[in-house]
């Protein structure tokens, strides 16, 4: 559902502009169509970075805002940069953006089809996630032919700082930059290709596609040679790519840590094999603080000891895989990681043998951490270990190379991957990997998600070490009342705590208690006695909360175990007179 919010608001963003007469065909055929009213967007006031580049795509039927907004800061995704790489397209072929009215389908799907057929790069897994800045080129490089992006500037090859000519995107990039389409972030023509790319830029750029007017001036004739960059440079530019991975047992306890790095936008996430080996759940913290969960393994070799896995979440700074061409026995590296659990760590040194064969695996014998990094910024290794001891020679890393073929094809969750299937004895440990497997958000380390079925939600969840389930019941009279029921590895008894609210928005309760709850001692009378209670009525305070429980026991056995249809049950729990009034037997 976020996904498809998010697409959607992408795409209203770049909602179809007012169809025109066909012009004559080439760069001429880019005129305004629409007039811009002063002010339209409230965050692009005049003369500010942008204003004139929005002003003029706006006009030109390229891209528009949404509302009273253009979203100049905001991040633009992969859908929408194929979006504004078809309008100018078209408005460059035959003089008209009538794109919508050539195929039929969703706006998604007429505007792939358009790109598919005409030549334009698409070959996304992922159209919703944000375009990082060399897709964004590549991209709109495909858009218009070469007589359209004339030469204009000196650019050599290799003489772009962060960006190779042997890279994916590097014919794009260089592309543009003689063209003046692009002129870099800094003096040097720095590109910063994995990071993504905002609304604004993307704006400015596109309108130098349509109005050569606007293209802009560079020289390189720096040609690239080694450690342009040195390590501040390459911290700055790769660390956030690069995230402190820890992993745990069913029960939530950490038991190894270690780092990895993002590949790609999407959450695609490479580690080692060790760090994740036997683990039940795993989560990552980036360089900002924010925790992720891991969805699941892609790949892996215990072998090589390397492993792909997929982080919940997209729009991640990623690092650019480099080739065996671009190191060398002698060559400069640099080691992003957490090694030894310290977070955040880099350390340089030189590339002692790039092809060192131990056990069969031939690493690149170099210097330690999480990323192994060449002077371009590139990722050229995973740091796996060293041969003995603290000896800092002989620290080895996986090679890329490695990994350049893996298998996307299936997703494997950690507990499937390393645990067998749970037995009716390992119902606390199933209902950790249900919520590890499900769940739907992370708040301060802790994982749970959320039903719901009319006026009742529920929430299951991990706290301390415990699953709790959380529920929620608005009554028709207006009143709210919350049970909490806490399950730990050890089963009965279990804590069950309640509270009623007058109504659904004050902070005060008007009754509540807790009790320790053995589950044969739950049956068809449906009486709790609470160890604490305050109220007026403590006989009444038990009906509720009891009735508050058989609600919740009746929640987890509809709308999850039956929906998971795993073979567990609230038996499992011991509730056998509950199960047996849900199910008539």
């Amino acid at each position: 559902m976020k996904k498809t919010i998010a697409l959607l608001c992408a795409v209203a963003m770049l909602a179809p502009l007012c169809c025109v007469p066909a012009r004559a065909a080439g760069l001429s055929s880019f005129q305004k169509t629409q007039t811009y009213a002063a002010g339209q967007y409230a965050d692009v006031p005049a003369g500010s970075t942008f204003a004139a580049n929005v002003q003029t795509a706006y006009e030109y039927g390229i891209m528009q805002g949404y509302g009273e907004t253009f979203g100049v800061t905001g991040n633009i995704t992969r859908l929408a940069s194929v979006i504004i790489a078809c309008r100018l397209h078209r408005i460059y072929s035959v003089g008209v953006n009538d794109v919508e009215t050539l195929y039929a389908g969703t706006t998604q799907e007429i505007y792939l089809a358009y790109a598919k057929d005409n030549g334009i790069y698409c070959s996304f897994p992922d159209t919703s996630v944000a375009a990082t800045r060399a897709e964004f080129a590549q991209i709109l490089s495909s858009a218009l032919p070469d007589e359209a992006l004339a030469t204009v500037n000196e650019v050599w090859d290799n003489a772009i700082p962060d960006v190779g000519v042997n890279d994916t995107f590097a014919p794009a990039i260089y592309r543009l930059y003689r063209a003046g389409i692009l002129n870099g972030s800094d003096a040097k023509g720095t590109f910063y290709p994995t990071t993504a790319i905002t609304r604004g830029a993307a704006c400015a750029i596109a309108t130098r596609m349509a109005d050569p007017s606007l293209r802009k001036a560079i020289t390189l004739t720096q040609g690239y040679t080694h450690n342009i960059k040195g390590a501040t440079q390459i911290y700055a530019a790769c660390s956030p790519a690069v995230a402190y991975v820890e992993v745990g047992d069913a029960d939530g306890n950490a038991t190894a840590s270690g780092s990895g790095f993002f590949i790609d936008p999407s959450g695609v996430f490479v580690t080692c094999y060790h760090v994740i080996e036997g683990s039940q759940i795993a989560a990552i913290q980036t360089q900002d603080g924010k925790v992720y969960g891991v969805k699941g393994v892609y790949d892996y070799s215990k072998e090589h000891d390397w492993a792909v896995l997929q982080i919940d979440g997209t729009g991640f700074p990623s690092l650019t895989v480099g080739g065996t061409d671009e190191y060398a026995t002698g060559s400069a590296v640099y080691a992003i990681g957490s090694p030894e659990g310290y977070s955040d760590t880099i350390s340089e040194g030189i590339v002692a043998n790039a092809a060192r064969t131990v056990g069969g695996t031939t690493y690149i014998q170099g210097s330690s951490g999480g990323a192994l990094l060449n002077d371009r910024g590139h990722v050229i290794g995973i740091t796996s270990g060293n041969l003995a001891g603290d000896a800092q020679s002989l620290n080895l890393a996986v090679p890329m190379t490695y990994l350049a073929n893996y298998d996307k094809s299936t997703l494997t969750s950690l507990f499937e991957l390393f645990a067998s299937d749970p037995s009716s004895n390992d119902i606390f440990d199933y209902l950790c990997y249900v919520v590890y497997t499900y769940h739907d958000r992370v708040e301060d380390g802790d994982w749970s998600f959320e039903v719901s079925s009319g006026s009742d939600t529920l929430t299951v969840g991990f706290y301390d070490d415990s699953i709790y389930f959380h529920d929620r019941f608005a009554a028709s009279s207006g009143e709210t009342i919350y049970l909490f029921m806490g399950v730990d590895e050890t089963l009965a008894p279990y804590y069950v705590g309640y509270s009623l609210y007058p109504n659904a928005y004050t902070t005060q309760r008007s009754e509540g208690g807790w009790c320790f709850v053995d589950p044969k001692d739950f049956t068809s009378d449906r009486a709790l006695e609470l160890n604490e209670y305050f109220g007026s009525d403590r006989q009444n305070s038990g009906e509720l909360a009891a009735l508050m429980l058989e609600a919740t026991l009746w929640m987890l056995e509809t709308e999850v175990f039956e929906v998971l249809d795993d073979g567990y049950s609230i038996r499992d729990l011991g509730f056998d007179a509950v199960y047996a009034d849900i199910h008539g037997s």
